[in-house]
């Protein structure tokens, strides 16, 4: 039994140290491919974990998520932002950024 846990990646591979140890290979900068529990694609990257929609996803977020900015050189919130060019990283704290 292996359960997947943040930085396992489909394109690179996992890494293999314990928990809390500085993981041996290079972040992926791949577009995550999972749904959202609402439907949509996942706006983050791979061996992230995916976000709740309410906050990170530019359809189904509650209003005040939508008009947070989300990438501070195009000044674009996350209604106006496609993921597909450009993902997110999620905070804990509910903020978005362009990465």
């Amino acid at each position: 039994y292996q359960r997947r846990v943040r930085g396992d990646c489909i394109h690179v591979g996992k890494c293999i140290l314990p928990c809390g140890s500085p993981c041996v290979r290079l972040p992926c900068d791949e577009q995550c491919e999972n749904l959202l529990k609402c439907g949509h694609r996942c706006p983050s990257i791979c061996g992230e974990i995916c976000p709740e929609p309410e906050i990170a996803c530019k359809d189904c977020a509650l209003e005040k998520y939508k008009t947070q900015v989300v990438d501070f050189i195009m000044m674009t919130n996350l209604a106006e932002h496609d993921p597909t060019e450009q993902p997110l990283i999620t905070l804990s704290c509910g903020h978005s950024f362009t990465l």
